[in-house]
């Protein structure tokens, strides 16, 4: 193994003769010089493209598996040794299979990228890209349209595409194979047809003028490819290669330096050959190994693979102090030179491990055939212990170019181990390191305000701001704040928490993340001056890359106080009187402060309906009880108030009191906003009266007529009463009732009885009803009597209200009695019959006989004569004089009216005047 050499690998499969060294010579004239080959530094740890050959050919040759298992013992030979590898095949068309992928056991393991790879190898053929049209070479001059014809075929070999595509890529080594001469190249030059888009390629084109042009585009793109300082390995592999033909078109793409078969075995340096032949595909795996032997053997490549503070996978670890102490036991002087890290002397190397978490060291035995041992040491990083549980702490392959693979393993007891022997083997190891987890979190929580009253609508709101600390060693996943009173929390800002400084949803050692809520307080009531107090209790969880949770708690406490006051008015003590007009009541006001705060600015307002307002403002306030009679309010204070007036009418006042919360734990300051006092109202009712009581009676008959004994009449006497003002009236001294009592007549046999009246049947005389009562008695002279009712205005309740009330009335009851006398005198004593002779004198016939009357009321009521005049059986008419002194018509007490009568007596009727 000879210097550090980077390749850039691309297999191309050529044809095998016999195994000499060749230095070959152009038989073919290319148009365009191939550049030479630049040179590799032959150490491990290389970015190589491996180009693989699917043309029709190999699966004629029944190649395909043999070129596929060299492929995946090429990426073997290379695995762990911190090299990448991009793999491609190519047909007509060129295809990428990987890209370039770090050469690790994951991505040669089932599902990896480089593993699928080398599965996909001619499964199927690079197929025709939709963006391709390909034409048939019929021969002539291939820049002439018409001697192609649009016709597909995935079976030939387009050396122009796959180098372009191997360049297209920067790498150090391409690793070319391929079994055939070129067919087929990219119609993409100014000279060729069918330039415009789409892309188009030419197949068939190893004949005739088109010959040439082929292996030209393949030279033209291996240049490119070299000039790029890659080093360029072809590889022919197949009975094919040994036509010397062939070789000189690999030796153009590539160089002159031609090894073929059993002289594979003896080259040293990588640079010494160009162009391999591999007769036998068989070979090809063997051939394989070689190369990645020359450019790796003897080498140590480690991998620390180290859990992280956040994750408990065991991951590449980069910067890792590694130390590699080689030794060649039979060695000469100096027993071994260093290739890597570097070439100066030194009994032993270095190394942090790099992004990949490798650190690489090769030297070379002094002679190469020697075997070697190397102690390697790793010095452990805070927080880490040696390992890692129930498995080797390192495990170490050693690869030969057989393919053999030996493997050493063991624990990290002292923090290193020793590989003895190591023969021309490419070892790669891997070290594991367990972290020491020692996950923790914290948690803090404000409130704000920590004071608030709990009696606000709308409810005060408080917010609880929460940080969360890791004080850990590790990042916490899953990291979850809850609060038993509030929910749900917030982050401070948008979706990602502000205190996650690198957003990757972990609480990391040294974050701050930040949580929120607010929450409505509502409390009871509560006379207790020191508030009531309430906590949240929260709880913090995290998760640890082990899966262990750690948790923490915080509480914080608010005060909330519940300020009220009260306010009980009163007047003359009751919640509603009832006064008649005129007199007086107080109004008594009590303030308690029925809350757990201090109130100020205490002030009592007294409205009435209707206005105007009975008792003035202010309105006197009287000494405390208790209380100490300054100007705060005090829990527990009773602040009395009071007023003495005489409504005039009937009034309904509403008492308001305010004021002004103190926060207690702030020296009496009024709380912040919102504050609005507290209130309380009050009302008491006076109800003014103005009783009245009206009285009529009636007397039935009003006039009596007695008969000519005097015997006494029975009259009923009918009492109207009514209540015309606005209380209810009961008997003095008596309860609701209609029994007697209510009037009182001296003129009544018996008790004056109640009659109607009543409407609602309650025994209450009530406004606006009257009543009726009535009583009897015998009358034989005229009579005038006084009737008398006597009523107590009382309340809703029932109570007596001030004085009684009363009312009279009187009825006449006139007693008539007739009487009539009569005095009839005869105004001649003697009268002569009418038929006797006439007597001298005055005695002349006819000669009547005359009578007067004196007719008297010897009664008390007026006579009507006019129906049944006064008669006189021996005279007749009896005629009025006079007497009717008024003219009525009516013989009146005090009248004497006087009548005459003549008429013509016979003997007959002599007898005595009636």
């Amino acid at each position: 193994m000879y210097g550090r050499t980077r390749l850039l690998v691309a297999a191309a499969i050529a044809i095998t003769t016999t195994g000499v060294w060749v230095t070959a010579t152009s038989t073919q004239v290319a148009a365009i010089d191939p550049v030479a080959n630049p040179s590799i530094e032959e150490s491990c740890g290389v970015d190589v493209t491996l180009v693989l050959d699917a043309s029709g050919s190999i699966s004629s040759a029944g190649a395909v598996d043999d070129v596929r298992d060299a492929a995946q013992s090429f990426l073997d030979s290379l695995k762990d040794t911190d090299s990448t590898a991009r793999v491609t095949q190519f047909a007509t068309a060129s295809e990428e299979l990987a890209p370039p992928t770090l050469v690790t056991g994951a991505a040669l393991g089932p599902g990896g990228v480089l593993r699928d790879a080398v599965s996909a190898y001619y499964s199927p053929k690079p197929p025709q890209p939709a963006a391709q049209v390909w034409y048939k070479y019929l021969g002539g001059d291939p820049t002439n349209g018409r001697n192609f014809r649009r016709q597909s075929s995935d079976q030939y070999t387009n050396w122009d595409q796959s180098l372009k595509q191997a360049g297209d890529t920067p790498s150090e080594l391409v690793v070319y194979i391929t079994d055939g001469q070129p067919s087929a190249y990219d119609l993409d030059k100014p000279t060729d047809p069918f330039t415009t888009p789409p892309a188009r390629v030419a197949w068939g084109t190893d004949k005739n003028q088109a010959n040439q042009v082929t292996l030209d585009r393949a030279i033209e793109e291996a240049n490119v490819v070299k000039s790029a300082n890659t080093r360029m390995l072809v590889v022919g592999v197949g009975k094919a290669t040994g036509s010397s033909a062939l070789q000189q078109r690999l030796v153009q793409i590539s160089g002159p330096q031609i090894v073929k078969d059993a002289d594979l075995a003896n080259i040293d340096s990588l640079n010494d050959i160009d162009v391999a032949i591999v007769s036998d595909f068989d070979d090809l795996a063997a051939f394989l190994r070689k190369v990645v032997l020359e450019l790796c053997s003897p080498s140590l490549t480690i991998t620390k693979l180290a859990q992280t503070p956040g994750s408990a996978a065991y991951s590449p670890a980069p910067g890792w102090s590694i130390t590699a102490t080689p030794e060649v036991p039979g060695g000469g002087n100096p027993p071994f030179s260093w290739i890597l890290p570097d070439t100066t002397p030194a009994v032993s190397k270095t190394l942090d491990t790099n992004a990949n978490g490798v650190a690489q060291f090769q030297w070379e035995p002094n002679p190469p055939e020697e075997d070697s041992r190397a102690t390697i040491t790793e010095m452990l990083q805070p927080d880490y212990t040696a390992g890692r549980i129930a498995n080797p702490d390192y495990r170490c392959e050693l690869r030969n170019e057989a393919g053999d693979v030996r493997v050493v393993e063991g624990d990290l007891a002292s923090l290193s181990f020793v590989l003895d022997p190591i023969g021309q083997e490419i070892v790669t190891c891997t070290i594991w390191n367990s972290f020491d987890y020692a996950p923790a979190i914290a948690l803090t929580k404000v409130d704000a305000p920590t004071v608030v009253r709990g009696d606000l609508t709308p409810e005060a709101v408080v917010t609880s701001t929460f940080t969360v600390t890791n004080p850990g060693n590790t990042p916490l996943d899953g990291v979850t704040v809850t609060d038993d009173r509030c929910t749900p929390l917030s982050v401070e800002v948008g979706g990602s928490n502000v205190g996650d400084i690198n957003q990757d949803g972990r609480l990391d050692p040294g974050e701050a993340w930040q949580f929120t809520c607010t929450r409505d307080i509502r409390t009871g009531a509560s006379t207790d001056p020191a508030g009531q107090t309430i906590t949240n209790n929260a709880e913090v969880t995290g998760t640890d890359p082990t899966g262990a949770s750690v948790m923490a708690t915080a509480n914080a406490a608010i005060v909330a106080f519940n300020p009220a006051i009260a306010l009980e008015k009163l007047v003359d003590g009751a919640k509603s009187v009832t006064i008649a007009a005129g007199d007086s009541v107080t109004y008594t006001f009590q303030v308690t402060n029925a809350g757990n705060t201090s109130l100020g600015s205490v002030d009592l307002v007294d409205v009435s309906d209707p206005p105007p307002d009975v008792c003035p403002s202010p309105i006197n306030r009287d000494p405390d009880t208790p209380g100490n009679d300054d100007d705060i309010l005090d829990v527990g204070d009773v602040w009395n108030y009071s007023c003495t007036t005489s409504p005039g009418e009937g009034v309904g006042d509403v008492a308001t009191v305010t004021a002004t919360p103190l926060n207690p734990l702030d020296g009496g300051q009024p709380f912040v906003d919102p504050n609005p006092p507290v209130v309380a109202t009050s009302a008491a009712e006076v109800a003014v009266i103005n009783p009245a009581v009206e009285l009529a009676k009636v007397a039935t008959p009003n006039v009596v007529l007695l008969d000519a004994a005097g015997d006494p009449e029975m009259v009923t006497y009918t009492f109207t009463a009514t209540n015309p003002g606005n209380a209810r009236l009961v008997r003095p001294n008596g309860t609701p009732t209609t029994d007697p009592g209510w009037v009182k007549d001296t003129q009544c046999l018996l008790s004056v009885t109640y009659f109607s009246g009543d409407t609602n049947t309650d025994g209450f005389f009530d406004p606006g009803e009257t009543w009726v009562f009535t009583c009897d008695n015998l009358v034989s002279a005229p009579t005038l009597n006084v009737a008398e009712i006597t009523a107590q205005p009382v309340d809703s309740t029932g109570a007596p209200v001030g004085g009684t009330v009363r009312d009279f009335a009187t009825a006449f009851v006139d007693v008539l009695q007739p009487g009539i006398d009569v005095v009839r005198t005869s105004l001649r004593a003697t009268v002569l019959d009418p038929n006797a002779d006439a007597e001298s004198g005055p005695d002349v016939p006819p000669r009547p006989a005359e009578y007067g009357y004196i007719v008297d009321n010897t009664g008390n009521v007026p006579l009507d004569l006019s129906v049944t005049p006064p008669v006189d059986e021996k005279c007749a008419p009896v005629t009025f004089v006079s007497g009717d002194t008024n003219g009525d018509s009516r013989l009146d007490p005090t009248e004497v009216w006087v009548y005459s009568c003549s008429t013509l007596l016979t003997r007959a009727d002599a007898n005595s005047p009636r």
